[in-house]
């Protein structure tokens, strides 16, 4: 069946494709100009009215080269794999007696992970499920093809583009309550303070028990008298996620692994896709224990491929994780003096980076329980020194886990890195046919690169929907009388030349603050130190603004040209 993503044009009386600008399509009836349509043999089904959120969503993606739309032979293929889909496999090991259940965010349909825990006389098992997306997914054909072009699936507010069509990633592959699914098990022996002992991964078939949400579970450890899922059969399995959970922190801090803080800006759409909904969102303790056993599987995956990487028909995918180049350690530690000096902070609070890892510099300072600000635009220059991790057919470093090799198993249905990284690892273990060597190189060198490209693409995505959403945030500001717009606190987080960084404080949202609405704010010049981190009037008075400072903002106006915000300043 053809279908394509179209915009409204001439009044409604054509659709003109947004990914192939010669597709295009007669309206009867008319619909508003600006609609943005999903039309499939001719018929047409809006999927955005003009001028919405949503609207500039699909817009956003077609900036960026990213089609929701499968092609016909993808979808073909599909049809043939729901017809047969392999999951009365007799190779496959039972595991429906165990209760596993997936744990993720409410609205989440492609779920690439379930777990089941108890507890033994060495310390713990942990089986971990993840999605056979592999057995779906084969070399050299169409599916195969797409999850090349695409890399990943993008995530957006109240909209996601899956790498892998629907019908696999919202329902076959996918690991939904009560229906058989295959799964790549890992089983992870560990002792009783959660360290590894012995790995073995199998192919099997699990019946999950049930679709659990980061905040229901947490809302049963809080108070499991009052929850639903006291009583379970899984019930036993979650508390010791709790236990693992947090033996594994205690690992990952011994190891020196840096932790940030966990708010983090959310954007959704209202109903109706008109208008964003920005707020904050917390990552709550589940979160980070069931994050410690899907890092805790890529681990052991990373070691099962290393052992196999002198094989001929073993190709292995890693994520390597650099760790900061010297020269912006040395600048951070001089960063780090400039702020305790122009606090006249005690000794106490400075850095030295050949005496001590960050991760414990961190947690002392966080211990002082004072000069929140300043903690938190230290955390900010910490991250702003860290660089990027790949994906590379060579083991190495995960600087910010502080292990010496990492895969991503994890993600089978949501990034192609994956798919190639289960078909590997069941070659490995001789759980599949190995494919041809001088194939598999070929494949494996896309798969990385596609990979690579599509971590960026995400970024890029995320940070301009977030503007977006912030345009819309300080646009609703302007639409008050000067004296009504709200005034905002925030944090002095960075400075570059002619702008100052500044996160507020009721969202995790950071903005550019120019030199020059300082100036017209305080009427006079600004002139920053020679090490950035200040910035001082030049001539006349006015207050001095340094890292770590609070500051206060009123939106004033928007240059729609330069694509620009100023803001009327007030020191605090």
């Amino acid at each position: 069946m053809a279908a394509f993503l179209a915009h409204v044009v001439n009044d409604g009386r054509l659709a003109r494709g947004l990914f192939d600008p010669e597709q295009s399509q007669p309206l009867d009836p008319a619909l508003p100009t600006g609609s943005i349509l999903r039309v499939e043999d001719g018929t047409p089904c809006v999927l955005a009215a003009p001028d919405t959120a949503r609207a500039s969503l699909y817009r956003l993606l077609a900036r960026h080269g990213v089609d929701p739309i499968h092609s016909p032979e993808v979808r073909a293929e599909v049809a043939k794999i729901v017809a047969d889909p392999g999951i009365d496999d007799p190779a496959l090991i039972d595991r429906r007696d165990l209760a596993f259940v997936t744990i993720d965010n409410d609205d989440s349909l492609d779920l690439d992970q379930a777990l089941y825990v108890e507890r033994t006389e060495q310390g713990f098992t942990v089986y971990y499920a993840l999605a056979d997306a592999a057995h779906f997914v084969r070399p050299k054909t169409a599916l195969m093809e797409a999850s090349l072009q695409r890399g990943t699936s993008y995530y957006l507010p109240g909209l996601c583009v899956p790498m892998l069509p629907a019908e696999l990633s919202e329902d076959l592959v996918s690991l939904n309550a009560d229906v058989d699914r295959r799964a790549l098990v890992f089983v992870l022996e560990l002792d009783a303070e959660a360290r590894s002992l012995r790995t073995t991964i199998e192919r099997a078939r699990i019946r999950s028990r049930a679709k659990l949400s980061y905040p229901g579970v947490q809302a049963y450890h809080d108070a499991p008298g009052e929850s639903p899922i006291a009583g379970q059969e899984y019930a036993e399995s979650l508390d010791l996620l709790r236990v693992v959970g947090e033996l594994r922190i205690e690992l990952a801090r011994a190891r020196g692994v840096v932790e940030y803080d966990r708010s983090e800006l959310s954007v959704a759409l209202e109903e109706g896709g008109e208008r964003f909904l920005v707020g904050v969102r917390r990552r709550n303790e589940v979160e980070r224990w069931n994050e410690q056993i899907s890092l805790l599987c890529n681990m052991e995956g990373a070691d099962v491929l290393q052992a196999g990487a002198a094989l001929e028909h073993v190709q292995p995918v890693f994520r390597v994780h650099p760790p900061p180049l010297l020269r912006r350690l040395g600048e951070l530690e001089g960063v780090i003096d400039a702020i305790v000096a122009q606090r006249r902070l005690d000794a106490a609070w400075r850095w030295a980076r050949g005496d001590e890892e960050l991760a414990v510099y961190l947690r002392r300072i966080e211990a002082k329980g004072s000069h929140t600000r300043v903690v938190a635009t230290i955390r900010r220059q910490i991250r702003y020194a860290n660089r990027a991790s790949t994906f590379q057919a060579k083991s190495g470093l995960h600087h910010a886990l502080g292990v010496d090799g990492y895969a991503r198993f994890s993600a089978p249905m949501r990034e192609v890195v994956g798919i190639f990284t289960h078909k590997e690892g069941l070659e490995r273990l001789g759980l599949a046919t190995p494919s041809d060597s001088a194939d598999d190189l070929e494949l494996r060198t896309r798969a990385i690169t596609a990979a690579n490209e599509a971590k960026k693409r995400q970024r890029a995505l995320t940070k301009e929907a977030h503007g977006l959403a912030i345009d819309q945030l300080l646009a609703d500001d302007l639409s008050l009388s000067a004296e009504d717009r709200p005034i905002r606190a925030g944090s002095v987080f960075g400075l570059r030349g002619s702008r100052l960084y500044v996160a507020l404080d009721d969202f995790p949202i950071e903005l550019k603050v120019y030199r020059a609405d300082l100036e017209a704010s305080f009427g006079c010049s600004y002139a920053p130190s020679r090490d950035n981190t200040v910035l001082a009037p030049r001539e006349g008075e006015g207050p001095t603004f340094a890292l770590g400072d609070e500051i206060l903002i009123q939106t004033d106006a928007r240059d729609a040209e330069r694509r620009r915000w100023s803001f009327r300043i007030r020191s605090a």
